[in-house]
């Protein structure tokens, strides 16, 4: 997934977690609709969306603290 409609440099890095914020966040589709159209269940979506989020919190956090 190209990450087009995020700042460059935050992309999540493994694919699963691309796909899993494209899916949820950028084409804002269910849990369900998400799950069928990837081939993953529900709770690996679930859980790859929140290691991804965990991640571009911590990229965010590390830019704000630079001088």
């Amino acid at each position: 997934m190209p990450c087009s409609r995020l700042p460059h440099g935050l992309c999540p890095e493994p694919p699963e977690q691309r796909q899993a914020i494209r899916l949820l966040k950028l084409k804002e589709m269910s849990l369900k609709e998400a799950a069928a159209a990837s081939g993953r269940s529900i709770s690996a979506l679930k859980v790859a969306t929140h290691r991804a989020i965990k991640s571009l919190r911590k990229l965010l956090q590390r830019g704000n603290e630079r001088p």
